[in-house]
């Protein structure tokens, strides 16, 4: 690789994927003592193997042919083209159509999706310094949206909301003036969240979103003097399309829109006392899984949660909670050391950069990981209603393997192109 790689990176992918490789194995031995190797474990190697050599490949790609249009815009379509054939012709798991089978493996296009969109939203706003950017963060939302649409009917509400997330994060980060924009986010999120949070008779909370909203808004309408009739007008948005969408909430989303798993979720997650969906049974397992582990854990496939089949999905969406089952707080401390490990180089390095593509690219895929491992493990801690997101790196699946290397490719490439030596070794 090039000298300039940051082997702190590579090195912590490598041990968090040797970690699940191990958390896999072990919850592939039978009560019986049988090690079925032939399945999930010995596929998860294969992706592994693979997006390893991927990750070594665009590791050593000019990451610049990214900012081109053109090339983020071939991305994007070809992905787009694999989100609508999998709603067509994908395979049906759990009543959800959100995969492909080539070869024997399933592929999640969706997740390839979440790299699409912050290359071609980068590269659109690139062309800030010809074109309103603005304008230019609009236009960006609108195949954002499409990508979303199409992943919310598979269904896959958490995936699309990460999307549009994601996107605009990469919004946030290419535009000028960080102090307004942060302002003005935290304002309108806390109001929207606040009046919202008064539709769902969450009155304390949503009084105080509301003040906080209020304060952060005037907070920025007294140092932006420049901007303040915009600002007024946002404000105006922000409590309208609030006082629109708990009025639709209740009338029509959670009638027509939500999914019934997904209504399951959220009562799961509000009333877990009073509820007896799987969804509610789940977590609690997840819980009863971590919690039985202690100090040191069970040992190695000694994990009855998961050989018994009381805890779902054991090797994907709840690995963490098998992991902790079986190696205990100590096992979870070093594997949290090495996903933040990860994450902090990469926000590091984002920091050390200077160039609006280069800087946005590289924080928003640190944080589309990061993301990715706080809704996991807040989901198996039961802090945040479930979804389906797996934890990268450790997590049984080709495609959050491959797409997770990637990445971090990704990110080495524009390392090894942007950052000088001295950076690396301090």
């Amino acid at each position: 690789m090039n000298r300039n790689n940051d082997w702190i990176i590579t090195i912590s992918a490598i041990l968090t994927s040797i970690i699940g490789l191990v958390a896999l194995l072990s919850t592939s031995i039978t009560t019986t003592g049988e090690v079925l190797w032939q399945g999930t474990f010995l596929k998860q190697i294969i992706f592994v193997v693979i997006g390893l050599v991927i990750y070594w490949a665009i590791s050593k790609f000019d990451y610049t042919y990214f900012k081109h249009i053109q090339v983020a815009g071939i991305i994007y379509i070809a992905v787009l083209l694999l989100l609508i054939i999998t709603l067509i012709w994908g395979t049906t798991v759990n009543a959800a159509k959100r995969w492909l089978v080539i070869a024997g493996f399933q592929i999640q296009p969706s997740e390839f999706a979440k790299i699409a969109i912050i290359i071609l939203t980068a590269s659109i706003l690139q062309l800030k310094n010809r074109y309103n950017q603005y304008l230019l963060a609009g236009i960006s939302f609108l195949p954002a949206l499409l990508m979303a649409i199409l992943i919310y009917v598979q269904p896959h509400g958490s995936m699309a909301i990460i999307l549009m997330a994601l996107w605009f994060l990469t919004v946030f980060t290419c535009l000028d003036k960080q102090l307004f924009n942060l302002l003005i986010s935290i304002s309108a999120f806390a109001v929207f969240a606040g009046i919202v949070a008064i539709f769902f008779n969450l009155t304390l909370f949503g009084v105080i979103s509301l003040l906080v909203g209020l304060f952060v808004t005037v907070l920025n309408f007294a140092i932006h003097q420049r901007f303040r009739k915009f600002i007024v007008i946002a404000f105006g948005i922000i409590v309208s399309a609030g006082l629109v969408f708990g009025v639709l909430w209740n009338s029509v989303l959670w009638k027509s829109v939500i999914f019934q798993h997904q209504k399951d979720r959220i009562v799961a997650f509000i009333n877990p006392e009073e509820t007896a969906s799987a969804e509610g049974f789940n977590v609690d397992q997840a819980k009863v899984a971590i919690g039985s582990g202690q100090i040191f854990g069970k040992g190695f496939g000694y994990g009855t949660q998961s050989k018994l089949h009381f805890l779902p999905e054991f090797q994907t969406d709840f690995i963490f909670a098998s992991y902790c089952e079986e190696f205990g707080l100590v096992g979870a401390m070093i594997l949290l050391i090495l996903l933040a490990t990860l994450v902090y180089r990469i926000l590091y390095h984002s920091l050390k950069l200077k160039g609006s593509f280069e800087a946005s690219v590289l924080l928003v895929l640190g944080l589309k990981i990061l993301i990715e491992i706080f809704i996991n493990i807040g989901t198996n801690t039961g802090i945040i209603p479930a979804t389906g997101i797996p934890l990268p790196l450790v997590s049984a699946g080709g495609s959050i393997t491959i797409t997770t290397f990637l990445a971090l490719g990704i990110i080495q490439s524009i390392i090894n192109g942007k950052v000088d030596n001295s950076l690396i070794l301090d």
